[in-house]
């Protein structure tokens, strides 16, 4: 018994309880109808399923003031009482954190909230939320490939966050610099790393290489850490299945490349490469804020001109 998933689809967590209580096995069959409430106990399908195989009141009630706040939040939001609806699917979250229909309500409400102003406690809790209802997933679901999608368009979301802070930060001079040495090989594996679902996803093979296995840099690893992260998420976007990023010692500078097998920037946007800002374009969803952002950090990162 200790080897069943924690997780079923409704249909099949009912029929597999109802093949446990056949077999006498009573408890793991309770157990496994109170987690498949707590799944779905806003399914009224998925809940006469349940009454058909047990009157346990502690069973049938299980997550019911919970469901109850999701629906009332439900009501708020198609009202676009945003803020209440919010508070309710909190409340509701918090009492019954393994439904799915919570928890995206809340991550729902909590991006409709914020509006253009994306806080980084808000993009936290929304990833939160996501996570949980990511975890409840079965293996083969969890790989699938709109799951990196979510998981790319958070990490575009975070990138401009970052960016956006960092840039009030330099504009008001609270912006800290706090360069070090490092080992440019374990810096730039660790970028690949916070990127690893979103490559697998989308079947895209990456690596880095590195000049010297004991190449160092003298840099601010957050910050530029930050300007990394977000080239690596761009070119996710365009290349078709390689990412490669470099690294070298030229002129007694450390130079970082990030290539990628797609067709490359446009001819109008290298004409332009000193104009980091190019103006918003629909189209793409390109605003120019990570070339300039960038740009901003390198100056930070310069010696002796």
């Amino acid at each position: 018994m200790e080897k069943l998933p924690q997780f079923f689809a409704a249909d099949t967590a009912l029929n597999v309880a109802s093949q446990l209580r056949a077999l006498g096995q009573t408890a793991a069959s309770d157990a496994l109808l109170k987690t498949c409430v707590e799944v779905y106990g806003d399914d009224p399908q998925v809940m006469q399923g349940v009454a058909r195989q047990t009157d346990n009141a502690d069973i049938l009630s299980g997550g019911k003031e919970a469901v109850e706040l999701n629906r009332q939040g439900v009501r708020c939001y198609q009202q676009k009482q945003f803020e209440e609806a919010l508070r309710l699917f909190r409340q509701a979250f918090a009492l019954q954190p393994k439904n799915i229909s919570i928890a995206l309500n809340t991550a729902q409400s909590l991006l409709q909230s914020a509006g253009g102003e994306m806080s980084e406690a808000l993009l936290e809790e929304s990833r939160r939320c996501l996570e949980v209802w990511q975890a409840q997933l079965p293996p083969e679901l969890q790989a699938a490939a709109e799951l990196g999608v979510i998981d790319y368009e958070f990490a575009r979301l975070n990138g401009m966050l970052v960016q956006l802070l960092g840039l009030y930060k330099l504009g008001v001079n609270q912006l800290p610099m706090r360069p070090g040495y490092h080992e440019v090989e374990d810096f730039l594996q660790a970028q690949l790393a916070r990127h690893f679902e979103v490559l697998e996803s989308r079947q895209i093979s990456a690596r880095c290489e590195v000049q010297s296995f004991d190449l160092m840099g003298f840099f601010d690893e957050e910050l530029l850490g930050s300007v990394v992260a977000n080239i690596v998420t761009n070119s996710i976007r365009y290349a078709h299945s390689a990412l490669l990023i470099q690294a070298w010692e030229e002129n007694g500078k450390l130079v970082l490349a990030i290539c990628d097998d797609g067709q490359g920037y446009p001819q109008e946007m290298l004409s332009q490469q000193s104009n980091y800002v190019l103006g918003l374009k629909h189209s793409t969803g390109s605003t120019g804020l990570g070339l300039y952002f960038a740009g901003r950090i390198a100056e930070l990162h310069e010696r002796n001109g």
